[in-house]
Protein backbone atom coordinates (compact mmCIF):
# COMPACT_ATOMS: atom_id res chain seq x y z
CA UNK A 1 0.00 0.00 0.00
CA UNK A 2 1.30 3.56 -0.95
CA UNK A 3 0.96 6.99 0.40
CA UNK A 4 0.65 9.79 -1.50
CA UNK A 5 0.99 13.31 -0.47
CA UNK A 6 0.92 17.01 -1.63
CA UNK A 7 4.59 18.58 -1.83
CA UNK A 8 5.28 21.60 0.19
CA UNK A 9 4.52 23.39 -2.39
CA UNK A 10 1.32 22.86 -3.07
CA UNK A 11 0.36 23.16 0.78
CA UNK A 12 -1.58 26.65 1.78
CA UNK A 13 -2.19 27.14 5.08
CA UNK A 14 -6.58 28.03 6.06
CA UNK A 15 -7.56 31.68 5.73
CA UNK A 16 -8.67 32.92 8.66
CA UNK A 17 -11.94 34.39 8.35
CA UNK A 18 -12.47 38.24 9.13
CA UNK A 19 -15.32 39.06 11.81
CA UNK A 20 -17.42 41.25 10.95
CA UNK A 21 -18.51 44.04 13.60
CA UNK A 22 -21.60 45.82 13.49
CA UNK A 23 -21.74 49.75 14.11
CA UNK A 24 -22.48 49.13 17.54
CA UNK A 25 -20.52 46.66 18.38
CA UNK A 26 -17.21 48.61 16.90
CA UNK A 27 -18.27 51.76 19.47
CA UNK A 28 -18.19 49.28 22.37
CA UNK A 29 -15.26 47.83 21.72
CA UNK A 30 -13.74 51.65 21.24
CA UNK A 31 -15.38 52.58 24.09
CA UNK A 32 -13.74 49.48 26.32
CA UNK A 33 -10.12 50.31 24.93
CA UNK A 34 -10.57 53.96 25.72
CA UNK A 35 -11.71 52.76 29.06
CA UNK A 36 -8.59 50.13 29.70
CA UNK A 37 -6.47 52.92 28.40
CA UNK A 38 -7.83 55.76 31.09
CA UNK A 39 -7.46 52.71 33.79
CA UNK A 40 -3.67 52.20 33.12
CA UNK A 41 -0.92 54.75 35.08
CA UNK A 42 0.95 56.88 32.93
CA UNK A 43 3.54 59.38 33.47
CA UNK A 44 1.25 62.14 31.68
CA UNK A 45 -1.19 61.68 34.04
CA UNK A 46 1.28 62.30 37.01
CA UNK A 47 2.66 66.05 34.90
CA UNK A 48 -0.81 67.31 34.22
CA UNK A 49 -2.03 67.69 37.49
CA UNK A 50 -1.76 70.97 39.29
CA UNK A 51 -0.57 69.59 42.90
CA UNK A 52 2.74 70.52 45.11
CA UNK A 53 5.58 68.91 44.53
CA UNK A 54 5.34 66.56 47.17
CA UNK A 55 2.35 65.39 46.39
CA UNK A 56 3.56 64.71 43.14
CA UNK A 57 6.55 62.47 44.52
CA UNK A 58 4.18 60.54 46.32
CA UNK A 59 2.15 59.68 43.39
CA UNK A 60 5.23 59.23 41.55
CA UNK A 61 6.16 56.66 43.85
CA UNK A 62 2.84 54.52 43.40
CA UNK A 63 3.49 54.86 39.54
CA UNK A 64 7.26 53.15 39.40
CA UNK A 65 5.91 50.09 41.95
CA UNK A 66 3.18 49.65 39.23
CA UNK A 67 6.06 49.41 36.73
CA UNK A 68 7.55 46.86 38.74
CA UNK A 69 5.20 43.93 39.87
CA UNK A 70 4.23 44.55 35.34
CA UNK A 71 8.02 44.17 34.42
CA UNK A 72 7.83 41.14 37.06
CA UNK A 73 4.47 39.93 36.25
CA UNK A 74 3.28 40.36 39.56
CA UNK A 75 -0.58 40.48 38.05
CA UNK A 76 -2.25 40.59 41.92
CA UNK A 77 -0.03 43.37 43.02
CA UNK A 78 0.64 45.04 39.52
CA UNK A 79 -3.61 45.55 39.82
CA UNK A 80 -3.41 46.94 43.63
CA UNK A 81 -0.31 48.93 42.69
CA UNK A 82 -3.23 50.59 39.53
CA UNK A 83 -5.68 50.74 41.85
CA UNK A 84 -3.87 52.96 44.51
CA UNK A 85 -2.68 55.18 41.88
CA UNK A 86 -6.39 55.69 40.33
CA UNK A 87 -7.62 56.22 43.96
CA UNK A 88 -4.97 58.86 44.27
CA UNK A 89 -5.00 60.56 40.67
CA UNK A 90 -9.16 60.73 41.26
CA UNK A 91 -8.19 62.38 44.68
CA UNK A 92 -5.91 64.79 43.66
CA UNK A 93 -8.07 65.65 40.39
CA UNK A 94 -11.19 67.16 43.16
CA UNK A 95 -10.98 70.61 44.24
CA UNK A 96 -12.41 69.68 47.58
CA UNK A 97 -9.14 67.23 48.09
CA UNK A 98 -6.79 70.25 47.11
CA UNK A 99 -8.39 72.39 49.25
CA UNK A 100 -8.35 69.96 52.70
CA UNK A 101 -4.72 69.66 51.39
CA UNK A 102 -4.18 73.28 51.88
CA UNK A 103 -5.99 73.15 55.31
CA UNK A 104 -2.87 70.60 56.73
CA UNK A 105 -0.44 72.48 58.56
CA UNK A 106 2.04 70.05 59.99
CA UNK A 107 1.40 66.60 58.65
CA UNK A 108 -0.15 65.01 55.27
CA UNK A 109 -2.10 62.18 56.75
CA UNK A 110 -3.58 60.02 53.57
CA UNK A 111 -5.72 58.35 56.18
CA UNK A 112 -7.28 61.66 57.44
CA UNK A 113 -7.75 62.99 54.32
CA UNK A 114 -9.63 59.71 52.63
CA UNK A 115 -12.24 59.88 55.64
CA UNK A 116 -12.91 63.65 55.23
CA UNK A 117 -13.90 62.62 51.50
CA UNK A 118 -15.90 60.43 52.59
CA UNK A 119 -17.57 62.24 55.60
CA UNK A 120 -17.83 65.78 52.63
CA UNK A 121 -19.76 63.27 50.14
CA UNK A 122 -21.95 61.50 52.70
CA UNK A 123 -23.13 64.77 53.50
CA UNK A 124 -23.35 66.24 49.96
CA UNK A 125 -25.66 63.39 49.10
CA UNK A 126 -28.07 63.02 51.97
CA UNK A 127 -30.98 64.32 52.26
CA UNK A 128 -30.94 64.71 55.53
CA UNK A 129 -32.19 68.73 57.32
CA UNK A 130 -29.41 71.26 57.54
CA UNK A 131 -29.24 71.19 61.62
CA UNK A 132 -28.41 66.88 61.14
CA UNK A 133 -25.89 68.10 58.52
CA UNK A 134 -24.23 70.33 60.43
CA UNK A 135 -24.63 68.46 63.81
CA UNK A 136 -22.89 65.26 61.66
CA UNK A 137 -20.08 67.51 60.28
CA UNK A 138 -19.31 69.46 63.69
CA UNK A 139 -19.06 65.64 65.82
CA UNK A 140 -16.60 64.80 63.51
CA UNK A 141 -14.30 68.07 63.26
CA UNK A 142 -13.78 67.58 67.12
CA UNK A 143 -12.27 63.94 66.43
CA UNK A 144 -10.39 64.92 63.34
CA UNK A 145 -7.17 65.22 64.65
CA UNK A 146 -7.43 62.23 66.96
CA UNK A 147 -5.10 59.62 65.59
CA UNK A 148 -6.79 56.71 64.09
CA UNK A 149 -6.21 53.78 66.83
CA UNK A 150 -7.90 56.26 69.53
CA UNK A 151 -10.40 55.47 71.48
CA UNK A 152 -12.06 58.86 70.33
CA UNK A 153 -12.14 57.82 66.70
CA UNK A 154 -13.26 53.74 67.01
CA UNK A 155 -16.21 55.68 68.72
CA UNK A 156 -17.02 57.89 66.12
CA UNK A 157 -16.46 55.40 63.47
CA UNK A 158 -19.15 53.12 65.05
CA UNK A 159 -21.69 56.35 65.87
CA UNK A 160 -21.10 57.21 61.91
CA UNK A 161 -21.93 53.48 60.76
CA UNK A 162 -25.73 54.10 62.69
CA UNK A 163 -26.08 57.45 61.28
CA UNK A 164 -25.24 56.05 57.89
CA UNK A 165 -27.99 53.03 58.31
CA UNK A 166 -31.22 55.65 59.41
CA UNK A 167 -33.76 56.56 56.31
CA UNK A 168 -32.98 60.18 56.90
CA UNK A 169 -30.87 60.64 54.18
CA UNK A 170 -32.39 59.52 51.38
CA UNK A 171 -35.59 60.46 49.30
CA UNK A 172 -37.93 57.68 50.26
CA UNK A 173 -41.60 58.10 49.54
CA UNK A 174 -43.84 57.47 52.25
CA UNK A 175 -46.35 54.39 52.14
CA UNK A 176 -48.89 56.48 51.22
CA UNK A 177 -47.69 57.36 47.98
CA UNK A 178 -47.22 53.99 47.03
CA UNK A 179 -50.27 53.25 47.85
CA UNK A 180 -51.74 55.88 45.40
CA UNK A 181 -50.10 54.54 42.52
CA UNK A 182 -51.39 50.84 43.60
CA UNK A 183 -54.88 52.14 44.17
CA UNK A 184 -56.19 55.10 42.68
CA UNK A 185 -59.53 54.79 44.05
CA UNK A 186 -60.40 53.96 47.13
CA UNK A 187 -63.00 51.89 47.42
CA UNK A 188 -60.57 49.25 45.46
CA UNK A 189 -57.97 50.12 47.82
CA UNK A 190 -60.60 49.25 50.75
CA UNK A 191 -62.00 46.32 49.09
CA UNK A 192 -58.30 44.68 48.56
CA UNK A 193 -57.59 45.80 52.59
CA UNK A 194 -60.81 43.21 53.22
CA UNK A 195 -59.64 40.71 50.94
CA UNK A 196 -56.12 40.30 53.07
CA UNK A 197 -58.25 40.28 56.81
CA UNK A 198 -60.29 37.84 55.02
CA UNK A 199 -57.51 35.37 54.20
CA UNK A 200 -54.96 35.84 57.21
CA UNK A 201 -57.77 35.88 59.91
CA UNK A 202 -60.85 34.07 60.59
CA UNK A 203 -63.91 35.06 62.45
CA UNK A 204 -63.04 38.90 64.19
CA UNK A 205 -66.04 40.60 62.00
CA UNK A 206 -66.24 43.49 64.39
CA UNK A 207 -62.31 44.31 64.72
CA UNK A 208 -62.08 43.97 60.72
CA UNK A 209 -64.68 46.41 60.45
CA UNK A 210 -62.82 48.90 63.12
CA UNK A 211 -59.22 48.09 60.87
CA UNK A 212 -61.33 49.15 57.36
CA UNK A 213 -62.56 52.24 59.09
CA UNK A 214 -59.23 53.30 60.34
CA UNK A 215 -57.21 52.21 57.06
CA UNK A 216 -60.26 54.26 55.25
CA UNK A 217 -59.89 57.50 57.35
CA UNK A 218 -55.92 57.40 57.03
CA UNK A 219 -55.94 56.68 53.52
CA UNK A 220 -58.13 59.63 52.46
CA UNK A 221 -57.18 62.35 54.48
CA UNK A 222 -53.82 63.75 54.10
CA UNK A 223 -53.30 65.28 57.07
CA UNK A 224 -54.51 62.59 59.47
CA UNK A 225 -52.07 62.69 62.94
CA UNK A 226 -50.83 59.41 63.33
CA UNK A 227 -52.23 58.24 66.52
CA UNK A 228 -51.04 54.52 68.05
CA UNK A 229 -53.86 52.68 67.60
CA UNK A 230 -54.14 49.79 70.59
CA UNK A 231 -55.40 46.04 70.48
CA UNK A 232 -56.94 44.98 73.78
CA UNK A 233 -58.15 41.41 74.74
CA UNK A 234 -57.03 38.19 76.43
CA UNK A 235 -54.14 36.08 75.18
CA UNK A 236 -54.11 34.13 72.40
CA UNK A 237 -56.78 36.00 70.67
CA UNK A 238 -54.66 37.09 67.40
CA UNK A 239 -54.00 40.93 68.30
CA UNK A 240 -50.04 40.68 67.10
CA UNK A 241 -51.68 38.93 64.01
CA UNK A 242 -53.96 41.76 63.83
CA UNK A 243 -50.90 44.49 63.55
CA UNK A 244 -48.94 42.21 61.27
CA UNK A 245 -52.35 42.24 58.91
CA UNK A 246 -52.65 45.97 59.15
CA UNK A 247 -48.98 46.45 58.22
CA UNK A 248 -49.36 44.67 55.27
CA UNK A 249 -52.70 46.41 54.42
CA UNK A 250 -50.67 49.85 54.40
CA UNK A 251 -47.59 48.26 52.59
CA UNK A 252 -45.37 49.24 55.80
CA UNK A 253 -42.12 47.70 57.17
CA UNK A 254 -43.36 45.59 60.67
CA UNK A 255 -40.75 45.99 63.73
CA UNK A 256 -41.34 44.38 66.79
CA UNK A 257 -39.91 46.06 69.36
CA UNK A 258 -39.05 45.32 72.57
CA UNK A 259 -39.52 47.57 76.05
CA UNK A 260 -37.14 46.90 79.41
CA UNK A 261 -39.15 47.43 82.58
CA UNK A 262 -36.35 48.30 84.60
CA UNK A 263 -35.01 52.22 82.53
CA UNK A 264 -35.50 53.88 79.53
CA UNK A 265 -32.47 53.02 77.57
CA UNK A 266 -34.53 50.13 75.72
CA UNK A 267 -36.54 53.28 74.09
CA UNK A 268 -33.73 55.97 73.78
CA UNK A 269 -30.44 53.98 74.34
CA UNK A 270 -27.41 55.10 76.50
CA UNK A 271 -24.99 57.94 76.02
CA UNK A 272 -22.21 57.40 73.71
CA UNK A 273 -19.52 57.59 76.64
CA UNK A 274 -20.22 54.31 77.88
CA UNK A 275 -18.14 51.34 76.65
CA UNK A 276 -20.48 49.12 75.26
CA UNK A 277 -23.19 52.18 74.52
CA UNK A 278 -25.37 51.70 71.48
CA UNK A 279 -29.01 53.42 70.04
CA UNK A 280 -32.00 52.20 71.18
CA UNK A 281 -34.84 50.15 70.01
CA UNK A 282 -36.28 53.47 68.08
CA UNK A 283 -33.03 53.64 66.19
CA UNK A 284 -32.41 50.42 65.81
CA UNK A 285 -36.00 49.41 64.33
CA UNK A 286 -35.51 52.60 61.92
CA UNK A 287 -31.95 50.94 60.30
CA UNK A 288 -33.65 47.84 60.46
CA UNK A 289 -36.80 49.18 58.28
CA UNK A 290 -34.89 51.60 56.26
CA UNK A 291 -38.48 53.85 56.17
CA UNK A 292 -39.93 56.55 58.54
CA UNK A 293 -43.22 55.35 58.05
CA UNK A 294 -42.44 51.95 59.25
CA UNK A 295 -45.14 49.84 62.40
CA UNK A 296 -43.32 49.94 65.73
CA UNK A 297 -45.46 47.20 67.76
CA UNK A 298 -45.42 46.72 71.26
CA UNK A 299 -46.43 43.16 72.75
CA UNK A 300 -47.88 43.54 76.37
CA UNK A 301 -47.47 47.49 76.86
CA UNK A 302 -49.67 47.56 79.69
CA UNK A 303 -46.59 45.52 81.73
CA UNK A 304 -44.14 47.84 80.74
CA UNK A 305 -45.46 50.90 81.90
CA UNK A 306 -47.39 49.80 84.79
CA UNK A 307 -44.38 48.54 86.57
CA UNK A 308 -41.83 51.45 85.88
CA UNK A 309 -43.55 55.16 86.21
CA UNK A 310 -40.22 56.38 84.70
CA UNK A 311 -40.62 54.86 81.57
CA UNK A 312 -43.91 56.45 81.19
CA UNK A 313 -42.43 60.13 79.65
CA UNK A 314 -40.43 58.14 77.14
CA UNK A 315 -43.52 56.25 75.71
CA UNK A 316 -45.38 59.57 75.62
CA UNK A 317 -42.55 61.19 73.72
CA UNK A 318 -42.98 58.69 71.18
CA UNK A 319 -46.60 57.96 70.98
CA UNK A 320 -47.79 61.45 70.92
CA UNK A 321 -47.80 62.93 67.34
CA UNK A 322 -47.21 66.55 68.88
CA UNK A 323 -43.67 65.51 70.37
CA UNK A 324 -42.76 62.69 68.43
CA UNK A 325 -41.49 64.98 65.55
CA UNK A 326 -38.05 65.37 67.83
CA UNK A 327 -37.30 61.97 69.16
CA UNK A 328 -33.80 62.37 70.72
CA UNK A 329 -32.01 59.67 71.11
CA UNK A 330 -29.38 59.58 73.61
CA UNK A 331 -26.98 57.64 71.85
CA UNK A 332 -27.49 59.78 68.75
CA UNK A 333 -28.27 62.75 71.02
CA UNK A 334 -26.50 65.49 68.53
CA UNK A 335 -29.70 65.93 66.35
CA UNK A 336 -33.44 64.72 66.41
CA UNK A 337 -35.25 62.50 64.16
CA UNK A 338 -39.27 62.96 62.68
CA UNK A 339 -40.93 60.48 64.20
CA UNK A 340 -44.16 62.14 63.15
CA UNK A 341 -44.81 59.36 60.10
CA UNK A 342 -44.13 56.51 62.27
CA UNK A 343 -47.19 54.29 63.10
CA UNK A 344 -47.06 53.21 66.53
CA UNK A 345 -49.14 49.53 67.55
CA UNK A 346 -49.11 48.04 71.38
CA UNK A 347 -51.10 44.85 72.37
CA UNK A 348 -52.39 44.74 76.02
CA UNK A 349 -54.36 42.06 77.85
CA UNK A 350 -55.84 45.31 80.01
CA UNK A 351 -55.78 48.91 80.24
CA UNK A 352 -52.18 51.14 81.34
CA UNK A 353 -53.24 52.60 84.42
CA UNK A 354 -51.62 55.65 83.09
CA UNK A 355 -54.72 57.92 81.92
CA UNK A 356 -52.49 60.12 79.96
CA UNK A 357 -51.09 57.01 77.79
CA UNK A 358 -54.65 55.50 77.96
CA UNK A 359 -56.17 58.54 76.09
CA UNK A 360 -53.59 59.20 73.29
CA UNK A 361 -54.55 55.14 71.89
CA UNK A 362 -56.58 54.30 69.56
CA UNK A 363 -58.16 51.03 71.33
CA UNK A 364 -59.46 48.23 69.56
CA UNK A 365 -60.82 45.54 70.83
CA UNK A 366 -60.56 41.76 70.28
CA UNK A 367 -62.95 39.49 71.67
CA UNK A 368 -62.54 36.12 72.32
CA UNK A 369 -63.87 33.56 69.93
CA UNK A 370 -66.65 31.33 69.99
CA UNK A 371 -66.90 27.67 70.53
CA UNK A 372 -67.61 27.39 66.93
CA UNK A 373 -65.02 29.77 65.90
CA UNK A 374 -62.40 27.89 68.02
CA UNK A 375 -63.79 24.66 66.61
CA UNK A 376 -63.52 25.41 62.62
CA UNK A 377 -59.26 27.20 63.29
CA UNK A 378 -58.51 23.94 65.28
CA UNK A 379 -59.77 21.94 62.00
CA UNK A 380 -59.32 23.96 59.15
CA UNK A 381 -55.84 26.10 59.71
CA UNK A 382 -53.80 24.21 62.88
CA UNK A 383 -53.99 20.97 61.84
CA UNK A 384 -53.46 21.30 58.47
CA UNK A 385 -50.36 23.67 59.35
CA UNK A 386 -48.80 20.82 61.08
CA UNK A 387 -49.65 17.90 58.80
CA UNK A 388 -47.91 20.46 56.10
CA UNK A 389 -45.03 20.36 58.24
CA UNK A 390 -44.59 16.91 58.98
CA UNK A 391 -45.34 16.24 55.38
CA UNK A 392 -48.53 13.95 55.73
CA UNK A 393 -51.49 14.14 53.48
CA UNK A 394 -53.67 14.87 57.20
CA UNK A 395 -54.04 15.25 60.11
CA UNK A 396 -57.23 14.01 62.02
CA UNK A 397 -59.42 14.65 65.76
CA UNK A 398 -61.99 12.69 66.76
CA UNK A 399 -65.32 14.77 68.45
CA UNK A 400 -64.39 13.41 72.03
CA UNK A 401 -60.32 14.90 71.97
CA UNK A 402 -61.87 18.36 70.20
CA UNK A 403 -64.55 18.77 72.90
CA UNK A 404 -62.06 18.15 75.63
CA UNK A 405 -59.38 20.36 73.99
CA UNK A 406 -62.47 23.08 73.70
CA UNK A 407 -63.27 22.50 77.26
CA UNK A 408 -60.05 24.16 78.93
CA UNK A 409 -60.72 26.56 80.57
CA UNK A 410 -59.06 30.75 79.82
CA UNK A 411 -57.32 28.87 76.49
CA UNK A 412 -56.47 30.98 74.05
CA UNK A 413 -55.82 29.62 69.90
CA UNK A 414 -51.85 30.16 71.08
CA UNK A 415 -52.67 27.37 73.54
CA UNK A 416 -54.41 24.99 71.26
CA UNK A 417 -51.85 25.18 69.11
CA UNK A 418 -48.92 24.45 71.69
CA UNK A 419 -50.91 21.22 73.06
CA UNK A 420 -51.28 20.09 69.33
CA UNK A 421 -47.67 20.84 68.71
CA UNK A 422 -46.41 18.40 72.03
CA UNK A 423 -49.11 15.88 70.81
CA UNK A 424 -47.69 15.78 67.05
CA UNK A 425 -43.65 15.79 68.46
CA UNK A 426 -44.35 12.70 70.74
CA UNK A 427 -46.33 11.09 67.76
CA UNK A 428 -43.24 11.66 65.39
CA UNK A 429 -41.13 10.53 68.01
CA UNK A 430 -43.40 7.13 68.16
CA UNK A 431 -42.06 6.29 65.19
CA UNK A 432 -38.73 5.39 66.46
CA UNK A 433 -39.23 4.93 69.66
CA UNK A 434 -42.06 3.86 71.65
CA UNK A 435 -44.10 5.24 73.86
CA UNK A 436 -47.63 4.16 75.81
CA UNK A 437 -50.67 5.42 75.08
CA UNK A 438 -49.32 7.40 71.73
CA UNK A 439 -50.84 6.15 68.19
CA UNK A 440 -48.44 7.22 64.93
CA UNK A 441 -50.51 5.51 62.32
CA UNK A 442 -50.52 7.59 59.38
CA UNK A 443 -52.80 9.53 59.16
CA UNK A 444 -52.31 10.48 62.43
CA UNK A 445 -55.73 10.93 64.63
CA UNK A 446 -55.44 12.96 68.10
CA UNK A 447 -57.32 11.16 70.67
CA UNK A 448 -59.07 12.53 74.13
CA UNK A 449 -56.59 9.91 76.02
CA UNK A 450 -53.26 11.88 73.79
CA UNK A 451 -54.75 15.20 75.00
CA UNK A 452 -54.99 14.34 79.06
CA UNK A 453 -51.18 13.27 78.81
CA UNK A 454 -50.48 16.30 77.54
Amino acid sequence: MTYTSSSDEDYSPPRRKKIKYSSNEKRTLKRLNNFQKNLEPSMQKILELKISEKHRSDLFDVYNKYLHYRDNEELPSMLEARDEFNLQYENFSNPKYIHLLEKCEKTYDTKTLNLDMEILSFLDKSCASFETKEAIFKQYRNIRNYANDSSEKQYFNKWINWVKDLPIHEDIRLSKDRISIDFIVAEKYIQVCSEILNSRLYGLKKEKIQILSILHERYLNKNYSARTIGWIGPPGVGKTSLAMTFAECEKREFYKLSLSSHDSESIDGSANVFTGAEPGGIIKGLCKNKSLDGVFFIDEFEKYVNTNNKLAPKVLEILDPQYNKEFRDQYISHFTVDLSKTCFMVSCNSYPSDSAIENRIDWVHVEEYTREEKEKIICDYILPKFAKYYSLPRIKINKSALQELLSLNGKGIRDYENIISKICRMKYLNMSYKIPNIDSKVPWEITKEEIVLV
